[in-house]
């Protein structure tokens, strides 16, 4: 899907584009910087067809759209089973979740989703996880206007994007974990 032009929203660059004021993407896949969407293959997959691009470690942030399917741990465990599979043997890797959003309810939804993918990469054991929506990053996060875009009254216009100050508190809040990952799949 990250090739895929979203319908509704006419781009893909979810993971790849400027969040804040003056958004600018750049549409995956028309990118020559990025050549990741070829035929038949993912993303994932083509990025170690591509020498200059072989990573020594791979970072995987989820949520957002995929909320709604991983209510369901089934929905979750497939799903990882299908991304773990495309991952060389040996590849070190960290799965993360995102930023929270404004909303306690959408939170809640997420927690639940987070806690299907989590279950499912601990029990594949190939990569580490470390859950975004946390009580940490909620006290932070959820509620707080000063993290997403507001309108002129200072009312809240997009609760599910959080700008660039809440990504630098959430990697405040989340570098003890993100560095427990790290010694977990890249000893030292």
């Amino acid at each position: 899907m990250i090739c895929d032009v979203d319908p509704t929203y006419g781009v893909n660059a979810g993971s790849y584009g400027v969040t804040s004021k003056g958004r600018s993407y750049v549409q995956i896949g028309a990118d020559p910087n990025y050549p990741f969407c070829t035929a038949n293959r993912s993303p994932l997959e083509a990025v170690f067809d591509v020498p200059r691009f072989d990573p020594d470690l791979v970072v995987l942030a989820f949520l957002g759209n995929s909320t709604d399917r991983w209510q369901s741990g089934a929905n979750a465990r497939g799903d990882w089973r299908a991304v773990a599979a495309q991952l060389p043997a040996g590849t070190p890797c960290i799965v993360m979740t995102t930023i929270p959003t404004y909303e306690a309810d959408e939170n809640d939804r997420r927690t639940r989703a987070q806690t299907n993918l989590a279950a499912a990469v601990e029990r594949n054991g190939t990569c580490a996880f470390v859950p975004g929506v946390t009580v940490a990053t909620r006290r932070a996060v959820e509620g707080n206007a000063a993290f997403f875009r507001t309108d002129a009254a200072g009312s809240v216009i997009d609760p599910h994007h959080p700008t660039a100050a809440s990504a630098s508190r959430f990697i405040d809040i989340q570098t003890p974990a993100l560095c427990a990952a790290l010694n977990q799949v890249i000893p030292s």
